[in-house]
């Protein structure tokens, strides 16, 4: 949202803002590791992933994802278990 707010601020028309997101947001798409893995990126390219704001927000989509799973998971398999003995 920050970025959003600034490129707002540095132009002057709703096109001008339009292009220079789209111009600042590919690089920092492609930094994040959605498209392409990190691991295979150059060690420069690596570095500079670290600082993409959208790398760190999809870590923790994963994480918070994980734990929707598992939780829906482990509160299936205790239901079934708890019927079960029952």
């Amino acid at each position: 949202m920050g970025i959003g707010i600034l490129i707002a601020t540095a132009t002057g028309t709703l096109q001008q803002a339009l292009l220079v997101s789209f111009l600042m947001m590919f690089p920092i798409t492609f930094l994040s590791g959605t498209l392409v893995p990190i691991d295979s990126m150059p060690v420069r390219l690596q570095y500079a992933a670290e600082l993409s704001p959208v790398r760190h927000y999809m870590d923790v989509v994963r994480l918070l994802a994980m734990f929707a799973i598992g939780s829906v998971l482990i509160g299936w398999a205790w239901w079934r278990l708890t019927r079960g003995l029952g």
